[in-house]
């Protein structure tokens, strides 16, 4: 049958931070002749100038006329070829047998395997998992929406170790793309914030535009939760600030969470808008909330400085010992 070609250029999404394109529209007609690879498959090639990215996933958009052959929706496939030629294909993506006319595809489809693709020519080829002969589906006004790689639906847990004592930032990247998830930062506090001029600050920046963020802050000795906030930080962001003279703190007066906080291990936990945080909350009861996006965590942290001297002290003295 005839190899139908489809030309155009890619628009990177440019929505949120993550990578990825949208192919389409593109008239058409596609056949999907031939098995997985084969010359006749319909072939809808679009050129992408954005960053280099990884992808396991495509959102399929368009119209399949029936051929007359006997294909069954549930044969539909798609094979994705990157430009450095990494190619996986689709699944079944539409249920049922035989139909009549027209029928409208939109699905959400993960591949076979992961495309490291970047700039340059994707190819995208239309193909049936059982090829009958003749003429077999057909499709038009297709748009495919190549999403960037996403991470596990799952709760992360990220160990940051003792804060560094001299209000050096730690900082991570985080990254919540479904409702419900929670990112978990475990950090220990080798001296108390207790005096004048100690302060621990941690807070929300960046990422996804209007994102609201939540934390909260959980002592892992009891495994309760501290503190909460939701819109301390700059717009929706959050902020925690404990202690006194806490240069980090934003849109939050100072130590507004408390004048002190103990030494110790601690969870910072941060969520989407709507979690569940409550003082005293045990951490195996959150759940997290609606609001997904991408976001940078920060922590700064100066403690007790009367606790250093003595142990400077205490160092001096072991010296003269010796």
């Amino acid at each position: 049958m005839k190899r139908a070609l489809g030309l155009g250029f890619g628009l990177a999404l440019t929505s949120s931070a993550f990578a990825g394109f949208v192919a389409g529209p593109a008239a058409g007609p596609f056949n999907s002749d031939g098995g997985d690879n084969n010359a006749a498959n319909g072939i809808m090639s679009w050129g992408y100038a954005g960053a280099a990215f990884n992808t396991n996933q495509i959102v399929i958009d368009g119209d399949v006329t029936y051929g007359g052959t006997g294909s069954y929706r549930s044969e539909l496939r798609v094979r994705v070829v990157g430009p450095g030629g990494g190619t996986a294909t689709t699944g079944s993506f539409v249920s049922g047998t035989t139909w009549a006319g027209t029928i409208h595809v939109n699905a959400v489809v993960n591949l076979s395997g992961t495309i490291t693709g970047g700039p340059g020519t994707w190819n995208f080829r239309f193909w049936e998992s059982y090829d009958d002969p003749g003429v077999d589906a057909i499709w038009s006004n297709v748009t495919i929406t190549v999403n960037d790689s996403l991470p596990p639906d799952t709760n992360q847990t990220i160990a940051v170790g003792a804060l560094p004592s001299d209000g050096t930032l730690v900082s991570y990247a985080g990254d919540l793309r479904s409702a419900g998830l929670v990112d978990r930062y475990d950090f220990s506090l080798p001296y108390a914030v207790a005096n004048i001029n100690d302060y621990l600050n941690t807070r929300t920046s960046g990422g996804t535009t209007n994102f609201d963020t939540q934390l909260g802050l959980f002592d892992l000795s009891t495994g309760l939760c501290v503190a909460t906030n939701d819109d301390g930080g700059v717009g929706l962001a959050s902020n925690l600030t404990f202690g006194s003279n806490d240069p980090y703190n934003e849109d939050t007066p100072d130590g507004f969470d408390g004048a002190s906080l103990a030494a110790g291990n601690y969870a910072l936990l941060v969520g989407g808008y709507s979690t569940n945080f409550a003082i005293g909350q045990a951490i195996g009861d959150v759940v997290g909330g609606s609001a997904t996006g991408n976001y940078t965590v920060s922590f700064n942290y100066v403690p007790e400085p009367a606790s250093l001297v003595l142990l400077a002290l205490g160092g001096l003295a072991l010296i003269r010992r010796r």
